[in-house]
């Protein structure tokens, strides 16, 4: 008897202690020091309206906000954690980033304040922060993959944006890139295309990097036929390779050369509001939706980034985070992301505010409803946690296709080889 009353007593105890703990967790100390990691300006300027309520509202809670260079901001967060050494509160977490992170058990599961609003995400954002049921990132933006290309270049040809890569891309890029002067040089280009890039085409395809049991997956007919397709752009020179984001790129849009590119949304807030910008091309720049890989295939929508905020699954103030990062949920994150960073807004309600606002510097064309529409088909593409040791390999299969001629069925072979071994 007495043992059992022992027994009692101590389960008890437990449960006090616990319960007390859980008191604790939810009451989070009003002194409380929270570190917020980005890079670029992400954790500083970018943060700035969702900081600026929250510190209203817990004054002595003190934030430390600290920006990266994007490799070293990466590289600290995934060393804390699979050192055991310890991560920011906060930090922004990219989706090919995000697979390690998880493997990690290093990212917090945040449903508790992004669930009551999920429905109002777009639907292929949602799909990217949401893994095993749970939604483990508060998403910032969402930027799915667009071809912008110059309409009064365009419309001198007799051409509009294409609806397909492998027919129409090569029958307006036959006109557009005509070398009229004898120069050896077209007249213009169709933009840039950089190894990285490939990704996009394999977006569009839907072809995965890894595996089911996480393998890499990169030596497939569909990658090859996407290098081949690669290749011959490059050797008609109706893109250049290897320049995408370089100062050569933006004076050639500024000077009617380079009168398309196939980029990320955030291109237009960087590269052609910032640095491919003169006022003479206000007006004349499009949007259109990423085109299908074959004539007749649906447009494959989607996007390759879309940056977020995720917290540490550590982190000694869970609410308070969470409380923080609410703000990116907003109608007024929406218009902010939108208007004052180029940044397409990552809700249903945000697009739709702005869905009949026409954009000057795009003739006045209402490319939120583009993002609405991008946003509304979910892309079947995922990363895998080794996705930069993947990437790497694939990169060099593409320099070995387009600057060495290897056949791309052999820089495949090669490309698998090499990620096996440096999964090792």
């Amino acid at each position: 008897m007495r043992m059992r009353l022992l027994s009692i007593i101590t389960v008890l105890f437990m449960i006090f202690v616990g319960a007390g703990q859980l008191t604790a967790q939810q009451a989070e100390p009003e002194n409380a020091e929270i570190t917020i990691m980005g890079w670029d300006q992400m954790s500083t300027t970018y943060l700035d309206k969702a900081a600026a309520p929250f510190i209203k509202a817990h004054p002595n809670v003190k934030l430390n906000r600290l920006d990266l260079a994007s490799g070293d901001a990466i590289n600290k967060v995934i060393v804390g954690m699979s050192s055991g050494v310890g991560c920011p509160d906060i930090f922004i977490c990219d989706p090919d980033w995000q697979p390690k992170m998880v493997a990690l058990n290093g990212l917090l599961d945040i449903t508790p304040v992004v669930g009551p609003v999920k429905n109002n995400i777009l639907p292929d954002l949602l799909h990217m922060i949401t893994v095993n049921g749970k939604i483990i990132r508060v998403p910032m933006a969402y930027n799915p993959i667009f071809f912008y290309y110059r309409k009064d270049i365009f419309d001198q040809y007799g051409v509009s944006a294409p609806k397909d890569w492998t027919v129409d891309f090569m029958r307006i890029a036959d006109k557009v890139t005509k070398d009229k002067n004898a120069s050896g040089e077209p007249n213009h280009y169709l933009g840039d295309i950089n190894d990285w890039q490939v990704e996009f085409w394999m977006i569009g395809r839907q072809e995965l990097y890894a595996n089911k049991d996480g393998s890499p997956n990169l030596d497939t007919p569909v990658k090859a036929e996407v290098l081949k397709w690669i290749k011959e752009v490059v050797d008609k020179k109706y893109m250049r390779f290897g320049t995408f984001l370089s100062p050569e790129a933006w004076e050639l849009m500024k000077n009617n050369v380079d009168v398309a590119q196939s980029a990320p949304f955030w291109e237009v807030g960087f590269g052609l509001k910032r640095m491919g910008y003169k006022p003479e091309l206000e007006g004349k720049w499009r949007t259109a939706l990423w085109p299908a890989w074959k004539p007749g295939e649906s447009y494959p929508g989607g996007s390759h980034g879309s940056g977020g905020w995720a917290v540490w699954a550590k982190t000694k103030y869970p609410k308070l985070c969470m409380e923080l990062l609410s703000w990116f949920l907003t109608d007024s994150a929406a218009k902010e992301m939108a208007i004052g960073r180029v940044l397409g807004p990552a809700t249903k309600s945000g697009t739709a505010a702005l869905a009949d606002q026409g954009d000057p510097f795009f003739g006045g064309q209402k490319i939120w409803k583009l993002i609405s529409d991008s946003g509304s088909i979910v892309n079947n593409f995922s990363y895998n946690k080794n996705h930069s040791v993947f990437s790497a390999a694939l990169s060099a299969a593409v320099h070995n296709v387009v600057e060495k001629g290897m056949a791309p069925e052999e820089a495949l072979k090669q490309a698998q080889a090499q990620a096996l071994n440096d999964m090792k």
